[in-house]
């Protein structure tokens, strides 16, 4: 049973070096350019499309999206919202946020929303399908996330002894 021990000793500090990687290339790139060089991917900073800009894709990670300039590819926000006054002419597509349609606003694909609502005014235009999950339903994985991640802790902070049975005489 000790080579047990040992092997949830390995994964525990594979976990932890795996976690630390991942934290590291996170935090290490705030601002970063895609392959196009129009792109624009953030993490934790807003992104702002200036007007009279154009750009191509936009993804944005704990962040929101302010579009005043035209936008060629697609949006995609997690956990922020965006907000647009210019036609995007690919998805919008925000994980825990809102979506905010101003007057000359106009998406050219698929709006959809996981976990919060759009509010659009009169002169803006959906192209194509309007997806709407309610906030409950993106809250499920979540719970489902943390319920994994208690038991896995569970699991490895486990220190109970084992206690060998001797055999029948």
């Amino acid at each position: 049973m000790r080579v047990f021990s040992g092997v949830f000793r390995s994964l525990k500090q594979t976990a932890i070096v795996l976690a630390l990687v991942l934290t590291a290339a996170v935090f290490g790139s705030r601002v970063a350019k895609a392959e196009n060089g129009d792109d624009r991917v953030s993490f934790g900073h807003r992104i702002v499309v200036n007007d009279g800009e154009t750009v191509g894709d936009v993804v944005c990670f704990l962040c929101s999206v302010e579009a005043h300039g035209k936008i060629h590819g697609d949006v995609v926000t997690f956990l922020g919202s965006v907000r647009t006054e210019a036609p995007v002419q690919g998805d919008v597509v925000t994980f825990g946020g809102n979506v905010v349609l101003n007057e000359e606003a106009s998406v050219g694909g698929d709006l959809v929303i996981f976990g919060g609502d759009v509010r659009k005014s009169s002169g803006s235009h959906i192209g194509a399908d309007q997806v709407i999950f309610p906030t409950v339903i993106f809250f499920i994985p979540v719970l489902i996330l943390v319920g994994i991640l208690w038991a896995l802790v569970a699991i490895f902070r486990r220190r109970t002894p084992v206690y060998y049975i001797p055999p029948a005489r």
